[in-house]
């Protein structure tokens, strides 16, 4: 159990502890490439602001993994956030239906939590569109991936230098994560009644 009083770098005590942990599963042959880390937050605005600092760091690890692939395996290093509606959308059908709302209003209905890439600090969110239509703000940072019912949305860096312009390492609904269980997870605690009620829940 870790304390300090505001400042005193409990953020990076745990984040380096975490780091170590995942990075020694890896380093194991652990073949078992799951959730192995929790995070859990009573407030939801820590837990958005957490989650922009713990995304620089799993953007790093990532950064080195695909650098060491044949030590650190093919897996990807991958960060997600697990909290209400309110905070950010919670299927793909509504984040999709967020992402054109986005593009609609702007910042009034920007719901992605992310104001900049957390590996080169590169602006996301909406920027207003010069292109006449209805369209009127373009929402940089995510597109629009898949087809049919499989349509979903993906977070990217909008920079065309930065490491992840083709994939950012985030999950930010809960049907994304339980299919893809990030390595690192934040979440409120009332989100953990989810086990309960929804089965996939458990893959986490």
């Amino acid at each position: 159990m870790i304390w300090f009083p505001t400042g005193g770098g409990k953020t990076e005590a745990y984040l380096g502890i975490a780091s170590f942990s995942l990075f020694l599963e890896r380093l194991n042959g652990e073949s078992n490439f799951g959730t192995s880390v929790i995070m859990r937050y009573t407030l939801r605005l820590l837990t958005s602001q957490q989650f922009e600092r713990a995304s620089s760091l799993i953007c790093s690890m990532e950064f080195i993994r695909g650098s060491q692939e044949d030590i650190l395996g093919g897996q990807e290093f991958s960060i997600g956030i697990w909290v209400g509606d309110s905070t950010t959308p919670n299927t793909n059908e509504k984040s999709l239906k967020a992402f054109r709302e986005a593009q609609k209003k702007g910042n009034l209905e920007y719901k992605f939590l992310l104001q900049k890439c957390p590996w080169c600090g590169t602006k996301m969110g909406p920027e207003r569109d010069g292109v006449s239509g209805s369209q009127k703000y373009k929402v940089k940072g995510f597109r629009k991936s898949g087809i049919g019912a499989l349509k979903k949305i993906i977070c990217y860096c909008p920079n065309d230098s930065c490491s992840f312009r083709d994939k950012l390492p985030l999950y930010l609904n809960d049907e994304d994560l339980y299919e893809f269980t990030p390595s690192l997870l934040i979440a409120t605690v009332d989100k953990f009644a989810q086990l309960a009620w929804h089965p996939e829940a458990r893959s986490l």
